[in-house]
């Protein structure tokens, strides 16, 4: 949704630039044809993701320090207050460069900020924009406390992934990441469930690690890649259903 708001404002200020090369005038197509989806294999949702940061970047850069900036694309809820703004005022003090002689209008700003996405995009996949599928660089590794130390990872195989994951921050499906960071996953649904209310035995559910913090056991990370992929597995909720699925038993004894 968010992307359905600010694409037709960005492909109007892009139209008026014509002076594209073969990699701009290629992304320029994919993102004027895109569906919205952040899906891991679209090229779009790349340059989109890019575009706007750039976008929203570029509006407030040049105006703080470097200390602060950083600050701010911590909390992308002031930068998207201010995306949102400045689209419906666009001659927002915000959107000049007060770096430059020139007085920037937003259309210019877009218009940079597309040439660094395309720029940024073609040093880290290639030129070919084919090549630019969202999964690629938007990916999610789940790390143990004890994985930082690369021997003991490799070793006990504490760290699962990257993952390539589709969708981002903003979307219902979340795999959020920080400006600050890009565009590497750091939180998104602790979990999911499906509860059917005609028949609650045949809910479903899924974490992102698996119900053992332990390494050794067979539990650890068993649900992740059924997660990624957006399956699950069986919740029964009955007593006849949890009594036929339980692998376990445990039994309490008052003292």
């Amino acid at each position: 949704m968010q992307a359905k708001k600010f694409v037709p404002e960005f492909l109007l200020a892009l139209t008026t630039e014509t002076q594209w090369d073969e990699t701009q005038s290629a992304a320029f197509e994919k993102l004027k044809n895109w569906d919205f989806a952040l899906t891991r294999e679209s090229m779009a949702a790349s340059i989109y993701e890019n575009l706007y940061r750039k976008t929203s970047e570029n509006l407030v850069k040049n105006k703080l320090s470097p200390d602060l900036l950083a600050s701010v694309k911590g909390n992308r809820v002031i930068l998207e207050n201010l995306m949102v703004k400045v689209l419906t005022d666009k001659t927002s003090l915000w959107i000049d460069d007060k770096t430059t002689p020139e007085t920037e209008t937003f259309d210019d700003i877009v218009i940079r900020s597309f040439k660094e996405t395309v720029s940024d995009l073609s040093a880290e996949l290639g030129a070919n924009t084919n090549d630019w599928n969202w999964g690629k660089i938007h990916t999610f590794t789940i790390k143990h406390p004890l994985g930082v130390v690369s021997t003991l990872d490799k070793i006990f195989k504490l760290n699962k992934g990257p993952f390539e994951v589709l969708g981002s921050y903003h979307t219902v499906c979340p795999y959020s990441y920080s400006y600050n960071n890009l565009y590497n996953v750091n939180h998104g649904a602790s979990h999911r469930h499906i509860f059917d209310v005609s028949n609650w035995d045949a809910s479903k559910t899924i974490i992102p690690t698996g119900t053992s913090g332990i390494p050794a056991s067979k539990f650890y990370l068993d649900q992740t890649d059924l997660y990624i992929n957006n399956q699950y597995h069986a919740d029964p909720f009955s007593w006849e259903e949890v009594q036929k699925s339980a692998n376990f038993k445990m039994k309490l004894f008052p003292e």
